[in-house]
């Protein structure tokens, strides 16, 4: 801006001040007049004093708004001059600075970034619900993960979970029974809290979507803490896993399941390393029941013994109908067999420091547990 544009630009401000000087020294006389005035007991007026005041800071104020008005006018013509006179700069050029062009970074030479260990191609997953007190999110290809109460904890912050893939007929997430029978169970301190992954259908491999999870949550590393479970007409689904790769995960559940007509194909000679098995059927459930029957005699067969769980029915005490029972039983199953949270290993199950070989009781030992995580900040 020239020196004659900033000496326009000040007159408005000039004549302001000049304006609003007196009347500010008039109201400061007023005022002090109308103080002194009480040692004596007169009336005290200064509304004269106020008035004179205002009249000053709006004089001042319209001085500083002309000001500003003009400076930022004036400022604009110049660029708008200098623009229609002289060339733009080229792109990649500054003003002032060489004319030469820079040179292009070679691409070839630059690192390319590494993605992160947790990314997938459908983004990071979205929580849809919150059964059972828990969190469930969905990942974009489908896969659904539930998180217990526990997981989100202060205590438990560093704390890692044991996981358990469940194949589970399509409900609402409020209707489903698993969340709130492992809630439950958790709760009466009779199984460790699971991190519970469901595949979107049963042509997902199990391990694939363990090792989706593990990627984003704290979940305990390794095949001795993933077991796999799979409820009615999925059943099947955690058995073939069974059979098909013992080695990947510690222990595999079947609940009310048909395991006939080609559901479940019994391998001629037995899988290595044996897997732990547990096949469960409701008191009402007689065709399902007769199926696992048939399937654990064909694994005996092999010398496979898998443990048989029949004759379900509600539980009181915990609330629920026989399929939440059924349940909470797989959850305490897998308590006994996989590494309990944090990757210590379990206390043994029976004397002598040996685990308790599988049976065909009805009913389950509790599992001896570690102390239950609290909602608490304590660490």
């Amino acid at each position: 801006m020239s020196t004659s544009s900033v000496v326009l630009s000040v007159i408005p401000l000039a004549v302001s001040s000049a304006v609003a000087v007196p009347l500010a020294r008039g109201a400061t006389a007023r005022w002090r007049g109308q103080r002194a005035g009480r040692a004596y007991e007169l009336p005290e007026d200064y509304r004269p004093a106020l008035l004179r005041a205002a009249a000053s800071a709006a004089v001042l104020v319209t001085g500083l708004v002309l000001t500003v008005t003009l400076s930022s006018e004036m400022g604009h013509s110049r660029s708008v001059v200098v623009a229609k006179g002289a060339p733009a700069p080229s792109p990649g050029r500054r003003p002032g600075s060489d004319s030469r062009p820079r040179p292009r970074p070679d691409n070839r030479t630059r690192p390319r970034p590494r993605p992160h260990p947790s990314a997938t191609p459908g983004g990071p997953p979205r929580t849809v619900a919150e059964p059972a007190g828990g969190t469930l999110q969905r990942f974009a290809d489908g896969t659904r993960v539930w998180l217990p109460p526990q997981y989100t904890y202060p205590s438990a912050i560093r704390r890692t979970f044991p996981l358990v893939v469940a194949y589970l007929p399509d409900v609402a997430p409020n209707s489903e029974q698993l969340f709130p029978a492992f809630a439950r169970h958790v709760a009466a301190g009779r199984s460790d809290p699971f991190v519970v992954v469901l595949p979107r259908d049963c042509a997902a491999d199990p391990s694939d979507a363990a090792a989706l999870a593990a990627r984003y949550y704290r979940t305990v590393p390794g095949p001795a803490a993933r077991g796999v479970l799979g409820v009615g007409a999925l059943a099947p689904c955690a058995i073939r896993a069974a059979l098909a790769h013992p080695e990947r995960f510690g222990a595999y559940v079947g609940v009310a399941g048909t395991y006939d007509g080609g559901a479940v194909t019994v391998p001629s000679a037995a899988p290595e390393p044996f897997p732990n098995l547990m096949l469960a059927a409701g008191g009402l459930e007689g065709p399902q029941r007769a199926s696992a029957v048939r399937l654990r005699t064909a694994l005996l067969r092999l010398g496979l013994r898998a443990r048989l769980v029949d004759g379900v029915l509600g539980e009181r005490p915990l609330g629920g109908g026989q399929r939440r029972h059924e349940l909470a039983l797989a959850a305490q199953y897998f308590t006994e067999e996989l590494a309990a949270p944090g990757g210590r290993a379990r206390t043994p199950v029976g004397a002598a420091g040996r685990r308790r070989p599988a049976s065909s009781s009805t009913a389950l030992p509790r599992a001896r547990l570690r102390a239950p995580l609290r909602p608490s900040s304590a660490p």
